[in-house]
């Protein structure tokens, strides 16, 4: 199989449920984070001539973001972040919320060298001034370097009251810099894009992200939904796993399995491909 993008939705309005997962979160993405900064890892040639391109039109990003307060300017939101995206709609009616149109294909980004099967379809998103945010999104490490706008994953939660249909959605967020390569010129023009958050894999912690993902489903956000190739990628083997295990041992012992399962797949990956003119399990394209 090539490559693959992770989707995920959900929503917890519940604030100290949001502060005990992103303080886990905070962790793991420190993990990330200290191997994104550490030493380079060397590529064979043919990578760094596919990814150029990529990195070239890529904003840069630090490799680990805290969102606690309020965005402001121009701001678009996809209802998609809501569970109840038809109520959503119905709601930003009656408030007045203003809305713009992102034809077909504008919510598709541009990577060089990677090629899509399906066009994203025309949208209504809403336009707001201002709105609170809470939480961290991180790059997940890969020493290939392969998707720079797209190797994100984020636990940021909207905080709106006012708009009980967005009230604690869970988002990605997007400056200016990185919406320049979405296909839409309204979506280029924004200060900030809110959008679902997904993430571009191939290969490398694939089955981990599943895992992450089945946890924090688990033990934090019961209405969490996820995909990989199929819906809820590994959660029925996830749930036999941990049966009998108590939850608050699962909510914070787990949080150390799944560092040192991060640690342990990168640093193999790396290994095998030390002195290799090829990535492990990896075509020499694509």
């Amino acid at each position: 199989m090539g490559s693959v993008y992770v989707h995920y939705f959900g929503s917890c309005r519940d604030r100290d449920v949001q502060q005990e997962l992103l303080t886990c979160l905070r962790e793991i993405a420190a993990h990330s984070q200290a191997r994104i900064l550490g030493p380079a890892e060397e590529r064979p040639e043919y990578l760094k001539a596919m990814t150029a391109e990529r990195h070239a039109a890529a904003a840069e990003v630090e490799p680990m973001r805290a969102f606690n307060g309020e965005l402001s300017g121009a701001i678009v939101v996809d209802p998609l972040v809501s569970i109840t995206p038809p109520e959503l709609m119905k709601r930003a009616e009656q408030l007045g919320v203003s809305k713009v149109v992102i034809d077909q294909g504008g919510m598709d980004k541009e990577e060089a060298f990677c090629i899509s099967t399906s066009v994203s379809e025309a949208q209504w998103c809403l336009q707001l001034s201002s709105l609170k945010v809470t939480g961290v999104d991180f790059e997940l490490f890969d020493p290939r370097k392969l998707y720079p706008s797209a190797n994100r994953m984020s636990f940021t939660f909207l905080d709106c009251p006012e708009i009980p249909e967005l009230d604690g959605s869970l988002v990605q967020v997007e400056n200016r810099a990185q919406c320049q390569v979405y296909h839409s010129e309204r979506l280029q023009s924004a200060d900030w894009f809110l959008t679902t958050p997904r993430i571009h894999l191939r290969y490398l912690l694939e089955e981990w992200v599943d895992t992450l993902l089945c946890w924090v489903k688990y033990s934090f956000m019961p209405n969490l939904h996820f995909s990989r190739y199929d819906e809820l990628s590994g959660y029925e083997a996830f749930q036999e796993a941990v049966q009998g295990l108590s939850p608050d041992i699962i909510k914070t012992d787990f949080v150390g399995f799944l560092i040192v399962q991060f640690e342990k797949q990168v640093q193999d990956w790396s290994q095998q491909f030390a002195g290799s003119e090829s990535w492990p399990n990896e075509p020499s394209e694509g």
